[in-house]
């Protein structure tokens, strides 16, 4: 399937919830208001969806637009990369504390050598 960059305006709350898609692998489901149909927030776009955005514009309503996994793999740049570093953050600690420990190894903590 082909996909379009298309330029939204999506809250912060959107952005975290397709960020958390992303790294968990899942689709995810976010509703648009009509404010929201432009702007500089850039999403990789189906035709049909984007047709739906335009269709939903006209008439002055929302929208739930559905983002499949495979279409959440193709979303690049912008305000996603900085959001997936900042979810890295937060998960990575859970795992330290978690004492992770490689074969060989004893204690907690995580073995990083030869």
């Amino acid at each position: 399937m082909s996909y379009h960059e298309y330029g939204l305006s999506l809250t912060d709350i959107q952005k975290s919830k397709i960020a958390n898609s992303i790294t968990k692998k899942k689709s995810t489901t976010i509703r648009l208001t009509p404010y929201q149909y432009q702007g500089n927030d850039k999403l990789m776009l189906t035709k049909q969806q984007i047709a739906k955005i335009v269709k939903h514009k006209q008439l002055g309503t929302g929208v739930d637009i559905t983002l499949s996994v495979a279409q959440l793999k193709k979303q690049k740049g912008g305000w996603i990369a900085p959001l997936l570093i900042g979810l890295a953050g937060s998960i990575l600690p859970s795992l330290f504390g978690k004492g992770l420990t490689l074969p060989g190894t004893s204690g907690r903590g995580l073995f990083l050598g030869r």
